[in-house]
């Protein structure tokens, strides 16, 4: 699902996405902090942290998934020279 919204806005598909409760960056709230996404149906979308490694260098920060019109989907750089790797 990750790696489909990762296309879906224009990037390559991740060579490997690595789900966590907790955020690499300090001071980040674990994901079940975070209050949840309704569906439209109802029921609510779970959140999780995740780590993107792409083939190739990808310039951040980036926005992705169905919750980053609601301020969700942040992915920022774990490096120094501001790109996923």
């Amino acid at each position: 699902m990750v790696a489909s919204a990762c296309v879906a806005v224009g990037l390559p598909s991740p060579l490997e996405v690595i789900l966590t409760h907790g955020s690499p960056h300090p001071g980040v709230p674990p994901a079940p902090a975070f209050p949840r996404i309704e569906r439209k149906n109802g029921g609510q979308r779970r959140h999780a942290h995740v780590v993107l490694i792409f083939h190739t260098p990808v310039a951040g920060p980036i926005l992705i998934g169905a919750g980053r019109y609601r301020g969700y989907g942040l992915c920022k750089p774990l490096d120094k020279g501001g790109w996923f790797s």
